[in-house]
């Protein structure tokens, strides 16, 4: 029995109680808290694995602003990872209107569209600090070629609590 359709059905009922579903990158921090995102925030665009081929340093970095972490993206530096997280409509909340932009404003994107980053906070995850369950969701994610781990988390991190 696939547990992927129960996934399936248990995320729409989900979201139409107007739930988010969450999954929980383990951050090293002074406090050692965990951080929690929705997955459909978190892009599977450019996994790749420590150990494998690698020559533009593509690893997993987390954006935040000053209420919580907005984006997950693959990507090879800061200015790479901010770019594609626009260019997905994950960092809504740090637009500006184009009357309020000058020459000094931050363009991202393949747009070009202005970006308040005043409270922009970005960081790279190393794998050695993901958990289990999330690598797992992100190899599904890989192989199944989709853009989010919205489709795949569920049921990688159901198999990785087993």
């Amino acid at each position: 029995m696939s547990r992927r359709p129960v996934c399936n059905d248990n995320k729409a009922a989900m979201r139409g109680k107007g739930n988010t579903m969450n999954i929980t990158l383990n951050l090293a921090s002074p406090t050692n808290a965990a951080i929690k995102i929705d997955v459909n925030k978190v892009l599977a665009n450019d996994v790749i694995f420590d150990g494998e081929f690698n020559p533009h340093n593509v690893r997993l970095w987390v954006i935040s602003n000053e209420f919580g972490h907005v984006a997950a993206v693959w990507a090879r530096h800061k200015a790479d990872a901010l770019d594609t997280a626009v260019d997905a409509d994950l960092m809504n909340s740090f637009a500006i209107d184009e009357a309020d932009a000058d020459e000094d404003t931050t363009r991202l994107g393949n747009a070009s569209e202005p970006f308040d980053l005043a409270y922009c906070g970005i960081r790279h995850l190393p794998q050695s600090e993901m958990s289990v369950g999330l690598l797992m969701a992100f190899a599904e994610a890989r192989g199944a070629a989709v853009d989010t781990l919205d489709d795949v988390a569920c049921a990688a991190l159901a198999r990785s609590k087993e």
